[in-house]
C-alpha cells in the first residue's frame, strides 16, 4: 500500500485470492464496499471463513446490505452500530472539554488516516480520549461510533439536539481530557451533479458540539496558498469554528458528469507527485504531521483546555 501514497512500509499483503489469503490470518473483517457486488459474493466468503474456523469482524453497514442474511454464529462479530436512540429533549447541553474535530472537502480524502494520527499524538500527551469515528469500523481503533439516528431520514434539529445528549453522557461516562469527533463526508455539496447530502453531517455535529480546533482535509490537488487561505476561510464559516491544521490528501478528486453513475471518485497519488503549501501537512509524513498536531496542542495547553 506505501507504493500507492509514498508512505512507510505497512507490511500489509495485497491479493485478490481471497481463499488463499485465508491460511495467513486468525480474523477476517469484512466491510461494504458497494452495492454492485452481488450479496452472494460476499456470503460466498463469510461462508469460506466460517468453514476454515475463522473469527470473523463484519460492520453494521455489510450486515444491512446483506438483509437478515448473514449467518448467525459465535464466530461472527458485528461492529460499528451504535445503540444509542434520539431524545425527547429540547436544549442544548454545553460541553465544557477541548474539542477537535476532523473535517474535510468530501469523502475519500484520508480523514480517518488523520483522526488515527490525532489520537496518537494525543495518547503520548493525555490521559484519557474521548472519540468518534466517521467509519463503520472506528471500534476497532478505540473509537465510538457516530449514532446511526444521523444517517437516517429526520429532522435535523432533533438530530442535533440527540448527538449533542449522546456525546455529553459518554463525556460524564469516561471523564476524557479531549473530545475527538471525525465528520463524515464533506462541508458542503460536492459537484451540482452529486450534492452528498449537502453536508448535513456536518451541519449536524458542527451545531452539537463548542469547538475549539478544526484539521481540515483536502483533496490532493495543485493549491496556491490563496486558494488554502479560500478554502479556510469558506469551510471555517459553515462548520463555526477555527481551522487551525490543513491537510492536503492522497487522494485527487475525479469528476465525470457524463458517467452513468459514481460522477465523483478519486485517484490514490503518491506524496511524489503533489505540493503542499506552507503551513499545510500530509498524514503520510511524520515530520510535518507532529509539526502541525504539536502546534495545536500547545494552543489548547496555552488556553488552559488541556493540563
Amino acid at each position: 500500500m506505501c507504493f500507492c501514497d509514498g508512505g512507510s512500509k505497512t507490511g500489509i499483503i495485497v491479493t485478490e485470492d481471497f481463499l488463499s489469503a485465508l491460511h495467513f490470518c486468525d480474523i477476517v473483517f469484512l466491510d461494504f464496499v458497494s452495492d454492485k457486488i452481488d450479496r452472494n459474493v460476499y456470503l460466498q466468503n463469510i461462508n469460506s471463513c466460517i468453514s476454515t474456523g475463522k473469527e470473523i469482524i463484519v460492520t453494521h453497514r455489510l450486515d444491512t446490505y446483506l438483509m437478515g442474511t448473514l449467518p448467525r454464529t459465535h464466530q461472527i462479530r458485528i461492529i460499528g452500530k451504535s445503540m444509542t436512540s434520539e431524545t425527547d429533549e429540547n436544549y442544548i447541553i454545553p460541553i465544557d472539554i477541548p474539542t477537535i474535530v476532523v473535517a474535510g472537502i468530501g469523502e475519500s480524502c484520508d480523514k480517518f488516516s488523520v483522526q488515527l494520527a490525532v489520537r496518537e499524538f494525543l495518547a503520548d500527551r493525555c490521559d484519557s480520549i474521548l472519540q468518534f469515528g466517521t467509519k463503520d469500523y472506528s471500534e476497532l481503533f478505540g473509537f465510538l461510533p457516530l449514532p446511526e439516528f444521523l444517517y437516517l431520514p429526520g429532522d435535523i434539529s432533533k438530530k442535533i439536539i440527540s448527538l449533542n445528549h449522546y456525546i455529553y453522557k459518554e463525556v460524564k461516562r469516561t471523564s476524557p481530557e479531549v473530545l475527538i469527533v471525525g465528520i463524515p463526508g464533506g462541508f458542503s455539496y460536492m459537484t451540482m451533479a452529486e450534492p452528498k447530502n449537502f453536508g448535513e453531517l456536518a451541519f449536524c455535529i458542527s451545531n452539537a458540539l463548542l469547538i475549539d480546533t478544526c484539521i481540515f482535509s483536502c483533496y490532493g490537488e495543485e493549491y496556491t496558498i490563496a486558494q488554502i487561505n479560500d478554502i479556510i476561510k469558506k469551510a471555517s464559516g459553515k462548520l463555526a469554528c477555527t481551522i487551525d491544521g490543513v491537510h492536503i490528501s492522497n487522494h485527487r478528486l475525479i469528476v465525470d458528469t457524463n458517467a452513468v453513475d459514481d460522477k465523483v471518485s478519486s485517484l490514490t497519488v503518491s506524496n511524489d507527485y503533489l505540493r503542499f503549501p506552507q503551513g499545510t501537512f500530509n498524514v503520510f509524513d511524520k515530520s510535518s504531521t507532529e509539526s502541525v498536531l504539536g502546534r495545536i496542542y500547545q494552543m489548547l495547553v496555552d488556553a488552559e483546555d488541556i493540563i
